[in-house]
């Protein structure tokens, strides 16, 4: 949804001009821009193709974005430009979110007629809070209750037991092999190195 630009908006000092300003000035590129440039990116962040849209298009109806939806299309359309046009190699995207927050969005005139003259800082706080619960929302949350079969630890004793292999406990289990001998028969590691055990070898029977 684009934001509704009206003529009184492009006027120096007024709403577009001040907001493309403070576009010129934030911008966290390797190269500054230049004010020409900066109209044509805010006027992208506002559902644009260029400033040049922006100005010849008149408004139709009175249905606009809310500010949370402008700040993340803004967020979205300049993280695009830095990264995906190679403008800037790192760039604090935090500090961006920060500065954006702040811009004049109430000077808008569709903005304006909304919110009234409301505070920009408070507004802005309203707008910061909206994106982090919409965040949130998307976010899958974790099962409370895990799986049966993931429910235990898989144990070294278990990995023995898949392997046909009996752990030497108890000093009975040794009976007449040598020390550390693999007593178990059916042992699927004959002629291995058992890690407890050392090498295995069948019991013989007297």
């Amino acid at each position: 949804m684009r934001v509704p630009i009206y003529p009184q908006d492009l006027n120096s000092g007024s709403g577009f001009a001040r907001l493309a300003k403070c576009l010129k000035r934030d911008w966290p590129g390797a190269e500054p821009i230049q004010l020409s440039e900066a109209q044509n990116l805010l006027a992208r962040c506002f559902g644009y193709s260029d400033y040049h849209q922006a100005k010849s298009t008149t408004p139709q109806d009175v249905s606009y974005p809310s500010l949370a939806y402008v700040v993340a299309q803004c967020m979205k359309t300049l993280s695009s430009e830095l990264i995906g046009g190679e403008r800037a190699k790192f760039f604090d995207l935090g500090k961006l979110h920060a500065q954006v927050i702040d811009w004049p969005f109430l000077q808008l005139s569709v903005y304006r007629e909304h919110y009234g003259h409301s505070d920009n800082r408070v507004v802005g706080q309203a707008v910061n809070a909206e994106l982090i619960e919409t965040f949130l929302s998307t976010r899958v949350t974790k099962p409370s209750i895990q799986p049966d079969c993931f429910s235990n630890e898989f144990s070294f004793e278990k990995l023995q037991s898949m392997t046909g292999h009996a752990p030497v406990n108890t000093t009975s289990k040794y009976m007449s092999t040598s020390m550390g001998k693999c007593t178990n028969e059916d042992s699927v590691l004959p002629n291995a190195k058992c890690v407890t055990c050392g090498p295995s070898a069948h019991r013989k029977l007297h």
